[in-house]
């Protein structure tokens, strides 16, 4: 299929379109890309896939004619694909384009990975990357794991490997605290924050009408209890939700939150958040190994 000389049967993008229509009510469409395909200036892998502009155009299709057709889409980067291997049994999955272009993903991988997201919510309407690992063939709850990196989508997990779950919610309530007035990373977002707690975490959700307040003798009237409520915004500027789970091991997971149609991720100050939690989790897990 997409072969042959016949300029109908090869995966243009228009074809891919004509060929959508004809179809007529469409639930789930899933395209498959080589690895590097978001990436400026990459040129990604060619072969069996062909012009990289080709599929990005294509990519641009299914996505732009699910918003007008109503149906879901999945767009799955792999890498190089090769036979199976027993070097290769095990499997990575992330969000997005993350996968080093030098990664290689066996058909088996691909095919496993086609199959379920079709049974995971999770996977709709996303970009995820697969690739196979030299480590074991991946059990049941490692796909539904890997998936599950895909809601909001995921930012960044944290394991810390027989950490009391209740002494880490409450380390994550007390370091969300610091990007509050009088807190050590106050100021420091180009999008100010508010904060709402979460059952199993926190959420620090954008408000970019509330000030940015840069010196501390001009907050005092606002008081910490106004700043501290949730404030959510009718036009959901995006947040960062941190949550703490106790499956299948004590770990803290960073996911986008709160993105409302038509908002921006706020590249900056999201990836000002996540970096300062993987450091202070980085110095929680030291001090979590000292008390072994």
């Amino acid at each position: 299929f997409g072969g042959g000389s016949s300029s109908d049967l090869k995966i243009t993008k228009d074809n891919l379109q004509m060929w959508l229509k004809k179809l007529g009510r469409v639930r789930h469409v899933v395209l498959m890309s080589p690895l590097g395909l978001d990436r400026s200036g990459s040129k990604g892998m060619k072969g069996i896939f062909g012009d990289l502009n080709e599929r990005r155009n294509l990519e641009d299709a299914v996505v732009y004619r699910s918003k007008q057709a109503g149906f879901d889409f999945t767009l799955v980067r792999v890498g190089k694909l090769v036979p199976p291997s027993e070097g290769q049994r095990g499997m990575a999955m992330e969000p997005g384009d993350r996968m080093s272009l030098e990664s290689v993903t066996t058909h088996d991988t691909a095919a496993e990975c086609l199959y379920r997201l079709l049974e995971q919510r999770g996977s709709y309407n996303s970009t995820l990357s697969v690739v196979s690992t030299k480590f074991q063939q991946p059990k049941e709850w490692e796909w539904d794991d890997g998936f599950v990196k895909l809601d909001g989508p995921e930012l960044t997990r944290v394991s810390v490997h027989g950490a009391d779950p209740g002494r880490l919610l409450a380390f994550v309530r007390d370091w969300a605290q610091l990007w509050l007035p009088g807190g050590d990373y106050f100021g420091t977002l180009t999008t100010p924050v508010t904060l709402k707690t979460l059952p199993g975490g926190v959420r620090l959700q954008f408000n970019s009408k509330r000030q940015r307040i840069e010196d501390p003798e001009d907050y005092d009237e606002l008081g910490p209890q106004q700043w501290s409520q949730p404030q959510p915004s009718p036009s959901k500027e995006g947040g960062v939700d941190v949550v703490v789970e106790d499956w299948p091991v004590s770990r803290v997971r960073a996911i986008r939150s709160c993105m409302g149609d038509g908002a921006v991720v706020k590249e900056s100050s999201e990836a000002r958040i996540v970096g300062a939690l993987r450091d202070d989790m980085r110095r929680y897990k030291r001090l979590h190994e000292r008390r072994k």
